[in-house]
């Protein structure tokens, strides 16, 4: 590989961006990770029916499902958090406030996720927004809609974040079509994935899928 070569790797890995921009992705993990927390349904993941308890390896220490008050205690704090990262802009040593917000409401996203993954199932949309708000850990506080002037102190925990999350799609597709073949591409739930995407009415779609198994089984 040349140096220029490597420079242009660096660049798009690394390269600037502005402060407003970093503000507005920040902003907008927040809102995801807020309204996550919030509206999926976490509490209805305890009582869990026995043997069913798979702890992920960072919740290994757990024997069984956390009570239902734990679950609500999150789900409030992982919310309080969200407000003080809008709040912090206003609040003096606005970076501290807002580089503990973001990680106090990753933190509660990523226990949540894990009590839900912990019943034998990991899901994709969880992985996402969480690996994808890994860099912006690291992203600096101080930044502001003003900030127009592209810096690598801005960019780069945006361009991480930006191959974080196509690499979990990559993989996601390869893992995928690895356990269940191409044939998979071509199934009758991929035929709703797909209908269900471009808004066609859902109930109708299940009844066309389970009408054609029928079919073929008889």
């Amino acid at each position: 590989m040349t140096v220029s070569d490597r420079r242009r790797v660096s660049d798009y890995l690394f390269g600037p961006e502005t402060g407003a921009r970093l503000v507005i992705v920040q902003a907008g993990l927040v809102v995801l990770m807020a309204a996550r927390i919030v509206f999926s349904p976490f509490r209805g993941l305890t009582p869990e029916p026995a043997g069913r308890w798979r702890p992920v390896p960072f919740l290994g220490n757990l024997s069984q499902m956390p009570d239902l008050w734990v679950i609500v205690a999150l789900q409030i704090l992982g919310f309080v958090a969200a407000v003080t990262w809008f709040a912090g802009a206003k609040l003096p040593h606005r970076r501290a406030w807002r580089q503990g917000a973001f990680a106090l409401t990753w933190v509660c996203l990523i226990v949540l996720a894990g009590f839900r993954a912990s019943r034998g199932k990991i899901l994709h949309n969880d992985l996402l927004l969480i690996w994808g708000a890994v860099p912006l850990l690291f992203a600096s506080g101080d930044a502001t809609l003003a900030d127009r002037t592209p810096t690598r102190r801005f960019g780069w925990t945006i361009r991480t974040s930006i191959v974080l999350v196509s690499l979990m799609y990559v993989l996601t597709g390869y893992w995928k079509l690895r356990n269940t073949g191409i044939e998979w591409v071509f199934s009758d739930w991929s035929y709703a994935i797909i209908v269900t995407i471009l808004l066609i009415d859902w109930p109708r779609v299940v009844d066309r899928v389970r009408a054609k198994r029928v079919m073929t089984y008889a």
